[in-house]
């Protein structure tokens, strides 16, 4: 009764339903992340167009945590500290990013955080998905075999 209890239970299916959404949020954050900072490293020689889309890259990756923290109350009920706030760090024009923020230990835990999260989520997700077909997989093998061998008994 217990196995039954635990398929149901509110808990089992918030933790599926996190690593689930972990791993598309960790695909959206890493592309942003990589593909941004990318583009905005190789465009700033020309005449630093590359600033705002770092900072753009900055004010997603501060979203994407924001999303995390809020994922992680929503769907486990744990309460996770955001970075502590640093009085120095801002933009210019909303979006080109000071160089106190670009040395910012907060700002590269967020790039960092949206980068390693992806192999993080990919291994969480393939366990997650493994476990429940194996027990899918037990459960149905082991009333297929009931069924073979009655009827292997009834035709002797």
């Amino acid at each position: 009764m217990s196995l039954i209890r635990g398929l149901v239970s509110a808990r089992t299916w918030l933790a599926f339903t996190h690593h689930v959404v972990g791993l598309f949020l960790a695909i959206a954050s890493f592309t942003v992340a990589v593909a941004g900072m990318a583009v905005g490293v190789c465009t700033i020689p020309l005449a630093f167009v590359g600033l705002p889309v770092i900072g753009l890259v900055t004010r997603l990756s501060a979203a994407f945590a924001a999303v995390e923290r809020a994922r992680f109350r929503l769907l486990l009920g744990r309460e996770l500290p955001g970075w502590p706030a640093d009085p120095l760090r801002g933009y210019r024009w909303l979006i080109v990013p000071t160089r106190s923020m670009m040395t910012s230990r907060a700002t590269w835990g967020m790039i960092g955080y949206a980068v390693l999260r992806l192999p993080v989520s990919v291994v969480n997700f393939t366990l997650t998905v493994m476990l429940w077909s194996l027990g899918v997989v037990g459960v149905t093998l082991r009333s297929e075999e009931r069924r073979v061998g009655k009827e292997c008994r009834s035709r002797w």
